[in-house]
């Protein structure tokens, strides 16, 4: 480890930008967890809407809630950077502020990394619509997954990870597209394998206008990963994106 953080203690990253529609979902369901060790860092990306009034509420109420506010908007990325260069947890997990977790989210998948020694916890979740009036099928998962897997996979949703700072040490995002893709690629790369858990446990809320419902610009942004962070040959980026493009229409074929 590069340095001393907290044992058993669970740092969850939240960046936000004008949340103000969700975010109390969110904090409510990190609220709800059976889990109490851990602490919720949320950055705010300077927000214009009623995010930070709603936010300060809960600092009042729970002190395992912190709370940071950019000066100036430098997107997810550099975001999650802040939270995770101000955790003090010896895990991390992130949840997206339009995201919920179930109850037992934190203890299933601590209970999973502590049992499988792996860097990286992961799990199965379901999506819901902008207003939660519809709740989608569950989206199975591989049970592990390693580093070329991950290449041409969309399997490893942000909201449901878990990371374990004991294996990995200090790490922070990429200014990238996808910074939280790039980030697993990096770990299981390094440190091995992750391990998913096919329980769905987290609802991953789908907005209009998110990043990942453009599949032109999410494939052109994905070759950039291969060819430029991940250094990969033509030849082998577009075999694995063609893989990448699969699984990703398949896991939204349909609701």
């Amino acid at each position: 480890m590069d340095k001393k953080y907290k044992q058993g203690l669970i740092s969850i990253i939240t960046p936000v930008f004008n949340g103000e529609k969700f975010i109390n979902d969110s904090i409510q369901s990190v609220l709800s967890q059976s889990y109490e060790n851990w602490e919720l860092l949320i950055v705010d990306d300077k927000s214009t809407d009623g995010t930070e009034s709603i936010i300060s509420n809960y600092l009042v109420k729970d002190k395992r809630v912190r709370y940071f506010k950019n000066e100036i908007n430098i997107g997810p990325a550099g975001a999650r950077n802040v939270a995770i260069s101000n955790a003090r947890g010896s895990y991390i997990a992130f949840l997206d502020v339009d995201d919920m977790w179930i109850k037992d989210k934190l203890q299933l998948t601590l209970d999973k990394l502590d049992q499988s020694k792996t860097p990286l916890v992961y799990t199965s979740y379901q999506r819901i619509d902008e207003n939660f009036t519809k709740v989608g099928r569950k989206i199975n998962i591989p049970l592990e997954i390693n580093y070329r897997e991950l290449l041409g996979n969309t399997a490893i949703c942000t909201s449901t990870v878990l990371i374990n700072r004991e294996v990995t040490g200090d790490f922070l995002m990429e200014e990238v597209y996808y910074d939280d893709f790039v980030a697993w690629l990096n770990i299981l790369k390094r440190y091995g394998a992750a391990v998913g858990l096919n329980e769905s446990l987290t609802l991953y809320r789908v907005v209009g206008g998110s990043i990942s419902r453009n599949k032109i610009k999410s494939a052109k942004e994905v070759w950039k990963i291969y060819r430029k962070s991940q250094m990969l040959s033509p030849a082998q980026s577009f075999k694995f994106l063609m893989f990448y493009m699969i699984n990703s229409f398949k896991k939204y074929s349909r609701f």
